[in-house]
């Protein structure tokens, strides 16, 4: 998906880090995929040509966390909290529905897991998902 956004956006420079042990993740892949690509979807939309999205992937005891920063130019709190209601559009664009977040929120929330946003004071957008590993067999 990292490259497929490197292609789809050349003028937004992606960064993958990974840290930890690579993990399975259990649940259905489709789900995790269109999580993850409806944010760094809204990530490449609302963030200026020439700015960097991060990805980050990590593993904590049974949990996997995949956090997607932006540069953009955030979200205050009173926003933050609708994030991720359907059909909320932070800026009124002639684009979208408002229904990625919501999407994503669900598919977390279907494989196990959540979804937070954060957005610290003079940075832009964090979105974080975290999903239980594998079940070892």
């Amino acid at each position: 998906m990292v490259e497929d956004c490197r292609f789809i956006a050349p003028e937004h420079t992606l960064k993958w880090q990974e840290e930890g042990e690579r993990s399975r993740l259990f649940g259905q892949a489709e789900l995790l995929r269109r999580a993850v690509d409806n944010i760094l979807g809204n990530a490449i939309k609302h963030t200026p040509a020439g700015s960097e999205i991060s990805i980050s992937v990590s593993q904590t005891g049974t949990r996997c966390r995949i956090c997607i920063d932006d540069n953009g130019s955030g979200v205050d709190d009173a926003q933050l909290e609708r994030l991720f209601d359907p059909f909320y559009r932070q800026q009124q664009v002639d684009n979208g529905y408002g229904l990625g977040l919501s999407i994503a929120k669900r598919a977390a929330e279907l494989l196990g897991g959540r979804i937070e946003a954060s957005s610290p004071p003079g940075k832009g957008l964090q979105v974080c998902i975290d999903l239980p590993l594998a079940k070892e067999s």
